[in-house]
C-alpha cells in the first residue's frame, strides 16, 4: 500500500489542478475572478476551517480544508496565466525552503554553516538532538537570513496599471443620436405613435434613450405587444442602413485611438450594434487596424449582463483588473462593475446625462473623449 500511495496522491492532485485550469478558461464566473476576489474568498474559507475545528467534525474539516486548497490553487493558476509561476514552482520552492528551515533534521552539507547555527553531529550525517527553543530560534534566524538575501523582484500578481480599454460603440465612439432621432420619427409616422420627446429638436441629445420597448410603452400608455415590437423592429432595420451612411465618429476619437494604440493599450469594442457595421465605420475612419477585438450584436449578450465584456477581456488575453471600460448608459456602468474592471469610465456626451449616470457610481465621468487619456495614465 505504501508504494502505491504517492502515485494515487499525484493523480488526485493533478486532476484537481487541471480542473481549475479548465474552469479558468471555460467558466465565465471563474474568468472574472481576480487575486483580490480570491483572497477575500480564502479569508472566508479559513474562518470556516476554524468553525469545523470547533465543531470537532472530521468530515466538515476535510471539506473546508479542501475549499482552502481550491482557493490556493486558484491563486497559483492566476499567477501561471500571468507567466509568474506555476504549481511545480511553488511545490519545489516550498520543499527546498522547509528542508533548509529544518537543519536539525536535514543537516546542512556546509559544516561551517551548521556550526554557526549551533548544530553538532557525532556521525556527520544527522544533527544531535535539540530542544524546542533551539528549533524556534534557528527558524527565525534562517528566516531573517533569507529575507536579507532575497533579490529585488519586479514581477507583480496584481497589476495597478491598465493594459486594455474596451469601448461601447453607440454614443461613445460613434455619434448615432442623429440616426436614432430620424428612425424613431419614421416609426412614429408608420405606427401612429407619439413619443414623449420632440424628435424635431435634436438638441434633446443625451436625454434621449435608445430603447424600443421603453418608448413604445410610454407612447401607448401600456405594455407593447410582441407583434408591435416586431413591427417597430422591422421599420428600424429598414431605415438603419440608409440613415447610418452619413454617421461619423465623435470629434477627437480618431486621434485618441491612435494615441492609445501607440502607448501599447489593447483595444476592444462590445456593442449591441452589428459587427459588420462597426468594422465599416472604423475602416472609413482609418482605425480598424487599431482594435484587437470587436464583439457586436451577433454575440447575443446584452448589457447589463457582464458576460460580453468578460468574453472580450478573455479573447484579448488580459484580466478585468487590467481593463478600463468606457460606456455612456446605465447598463454599461452596471455591466462593467459586475465584470470587476479596474476603471469604469462613463461619458456624458452620449445617450445619458451625468445626472442619470452618477447614481450608478461609475469610477469616472468625462465630458469629452480627450479626457479619457488623462484618466488612464493617472
Amino acid at each position: 500500500m505504501a508504494t502505491s500511495q504517492p502515485s494515487s496522491r499525484k493523480e488526485s492532485f493533478e486532476k484537481l489542478a487541471q480542473l481549475i485550469e479548465i474552469l479558468g478558461e471555460k467558466c465565465v464566473w471563474d474568468r472574472k475572478q481576480t487575486p483580490e476576489t480570491i483572497f477575500k474568498a480564502l479569508q472566508g474559507e479559513v474562518k470556516e476551517v476554524e468553525q469545523a475545528l470547533q465543531s470537532n467534525d472530521a468530515h466538515e474539516l476535510q471539506e473546508e480544508i479542501g475549499d482552502v486548497l481550491w482557493d490556493v490553487l486558484f491563486f497559483i493558476n492566476l499567477a501561471k496565466k500571468r507567466g509568474l509561476f506555476d504549481v511545480k514552482d511553488v511545490l519545489d520552492f516550498m520543499h527546498e525552503k522547509m528542508v533548509k528551515r529544518h537543519p536539525h533534521v536535514f543537516l546542512p552539507q556546509d559544516r561551517a554553516y551548521a556550526e554557526r547555527l549551533g548544530l553538532r553531529s557525532k556521525d556527520g550525517k544527522s544533527a544531535d538532538p535539540v530542544d524546542i527553543n533551539f528549533i524556534e530560534s534557528t527558524w527565525e534566524q534562517i528566516k531573517k537570513e533569507e529575507r536579507e538575501q532575497r533579490p529585488k523582484r519586479d514581477k507583480k500578481l496584481i497589476h495597478n496599471g491598465i493594459k486594455a480599454v474596451i469601448f461601447d460603440w453607440d454614443g461613445v465612439l460613434l455619434n448615432t443620436l442623429p440616426t436614432q432621432f430620424k428612425i424613431y420619427k419614421k416609426i412614429e409616422e408608420a405606427m401612429g405613435l407619439r413619443f414623449g420627446f420632440d424628435l424635431d429638436q435634436q438638441d434633446n441629445g443625451n436625454h434621449f434613450e435608445c430603447n424600443f420597448k421603453l418608448h413604445y410603452n410610454q407612447a401607448l400608455g401600456r405594455d407593447a405587444t410582441a407583434d408591435e415590437i416586431a413591427k417597430a423592429s422591422r421599420i428600424y432595420r429598414e431605415h438603419l442602413t440608409h440613415f447610418n451612411d452619413g454617421l461619423k465618429l465623435f470629434e477627437g476619437i480618431v486621434p485618441l485611438i491612435h494615441e492609445l494604440k501607440q502607448r501599447g493599450y489593447k483595444l476592444g469594442i462590445v456593442s449591441n450594434s452589428f459587427r459588420d457595421f462597426i468594422i465599416e465605420k472604423l475602416e472609413e475612419a482609418g482605425i480598424f487596424h487599431c482594435f484587437d477585438e470587436i464583439m457586436g450584436h451577433e454575440h447575443g449578450i446584452l448589457k447589463p449582463n457582464p458576460d460580453g465584456i468578460l468574453e472580450c477581456i478573455h479573447r484579448m488575453g488580459i484580466f478585468p483588473e487590467e481593463t478600463a471600460y468606457v460606456g455612456d448608459m446605465d447598463g454599461d456602468v452596471i455591466a462593467a462593475k459586475k465584470a470587476n474592471v479596474k476603471k469604469m469610465i462613463a461619458v456624458t456626451y452620449g445617450y445619458h446625462t451625468e445626472e442619470k449616470l452618477k447614481p450608478h457610481d461609475p469610477h469616472h465621468l468625462i465630458n469629452k473623449p480627450t479626457e479619457l487619456l488623462t484618466i488612464l495614465i493617472s
